[in-house]
């Protein structure tokens, strides 16, 4: 049975913001959200604390893996259980709400969001709820799926694993199609945190890569901690990673809505020579970072390094074929591209030591904003060893926020335990992997991601560069 739970009393002033956990798989109200502190373990409360006037809830519902078990309901009928319990609580019409989801909790939190935008249309109180969503907190969430949950769909017929655990198989269409609702719902409307994890689980590696936990909305890249699953969403003491990101990132939510918004400029009727004013100076404003951030872009491009069977001597093969797609399709966008494997020989852009394993790794940490590797041939395999333990591991390589993308023919996907548990998991991790058909592989795929990307990396919000080589 679902239930919300207010964990504090009321503040001494005035409720202004409510902030609501929803815990993952197997997970509860109280136990995901425990932290090794001893002395004050439910970190949750910490916020009552460190932010003034809050008011914190956990919501509960039954998740659990298997059948054998108890049986839990869809995902669908958990979030339409859910929607009428935050109408009927008195601060969910009436405060801002930010919504903290761990794993499953994450999907769950779009998915009652999607119920309440359906029932807002016709009850004003739903509205309500809606319009105070203001802020969406992401924890190790599997916005695409998971591959553990692939391998329990697998032996369904030993672990009867529940209709909820099965829509959390990688790739599941059904996440693919509420992620790009959520996308174009949330633009604009919401604000986000995403947090992926960056150590695999004892015996279950990467739960969640980092490719999934990445639902690709508007200037929220997902941040990398140096925890597994389990405890992405434990921060340890007030002063742990995790615990400080989500504090700010509620601080500033807070601030930026009590900051008194500014009259739209396209619609304003006032004449007044200060609101003219205002106007020119804010349009002034607009008019300098797109001139600052053009030049900055157009000085320092976006630099790929596609790794590929030849496309230059012998594009017979669907690889290279699909490694001249991919090329084609980044020049066409404006990105610098620049060919590894066998095409690189003798690049005067890579060449610096005549080692040309050495010459692409030193090139990718000097001068590389983001590798893309189809894997189908001796060379591109070494450069996926390479590349892909130092990619994940590498100090400057982490700090940096270098991308990598690898498509591996699907004729791959059933077999080679230590090519999935080894190099594969690391980019699973650590970038984006997919196996795939050659011959059919969307392109667009690697243009989206990387567009993405590059308007993250090369111009923030004061029109400065960030992340891109130098």
């Amino acid at each position: 049975m679902a239930n919300l739970y207010n964990l504090n009393n009321s503040p001494e002033g005035q409720v202004r913001v409510k902030i609501i956990f929803f815990h993952g798989l197997l997970g509860s109200a109280e136990k995901t959200w425990l932290s090794e502190d001893q002395n004050d373990p439910y970190w949750p409360l910490w916020l009552c604390a460190d932010i003034p006037d809050v008011r914190v809830a956990a919501i509960s519902y039954n998740t659990n893996i298997s059948d054998w078990i108890s049986t839990s309901m869809p995902r669908e009928d958990i979030a339409a259980s859910l929607a009428p319990i935050l109408a009927a609580d008195r601060e969910c019409i009436s405060v801002p709400l930010i919504l903290i989801g761990h794993s499953l909790g994450g999907l769950i939190i779009k998915q009652v969001i999607r119920r309440i935008e359906v029932l807002a249309g016709r009850d004003p109180i739903y509205r309500s709820v809606l319009h105070n969503i203001k802020l969406v907190i992401f924890l190790g969430t599997p916005q695409f799926g998971s591959r553990i949950a692939s391998l329990g769909v697998r032996f369904r017929a030993l672990i009867n694993t529940s209709p909820l655990t099965q829509s959390l198989e990688a790739d599941n269409p059904g996440l693919r199609d509420l992620n790009d609702w959520y996308r174009t719902y949330a633009a604009g409307k919401i604000d986000h945190l995403v947090l992926s994890e960056g150590k695999p689980t004892k015996w279950l590696g990467m739960v969640v890569g980092s490719s999934s936990s990445d639902p690709g909305v508007d200037n929220a890249l997902a941040t990398p901690i140096d925890v597994d699953h389990t405890n992405i969403c434990k921060p340890t003491n007030r002063e742990h990673q995790i615990y400080v990101l989500i504090k700010n990132k509620i601080c500033s939510t807070l601030t930026s809505l009590s900051e008194p918004s500014r009259p739209d400029t396209a619609s304003s009727t006032d004449g007044s020579p200060n609101a003219k004013r205002e106007r020119r100076s804010f349009a002034s404003r607009i008019a300098t970072h797109k001139s600052v951030a053009a030049n900055e872009a157009e000085q320092k491009p976006f630099v790929v390094l596609l790794c590929a069977p030849s496309v230059t001597t012998d594009a017979s093969s669907a690889s290279a074929k699909l490694g001249a797609r991919i090329r084609d399709a980044l020049i066409a966008d404006e990105f610098e591209v620049v060919l590894g494997e066998d095409d690189g020989i003798g690049d005067p852009r890579i060449v610096s030591t005549g080692n040309s394993a050495l010459d692409e790794f030193n090139f990718v940490e000097g001068k590389c904003n983001a590798v893309v590797v189809v894997a189908d041939s001796i060379g591109t395999y070494c450069e996926l060893g390479i590349l892909s333990w130092n990619l994940a591991n590498g100090p400057r390589f982490k700090k940096k926020g270098i991308d990598i993308i690898v498509i591996v023919d699907s004729k791959h996907s059933t077999s080679s335990a230590f090519f999935r548990n080894g190099a594969y998991a690391i980019i699973e991790g650590a970038g984006k992997a997919d196996f795939a058909a050659f011959e059919e592989y969307d392109v667009n795929l690697i243009v989206d991601r990387l567009r993405s990307r590059r308007s993250f990396y090369t111009i923030d919000k004061r029109g400065s560069r960030r992340g891109a080589s130098k």
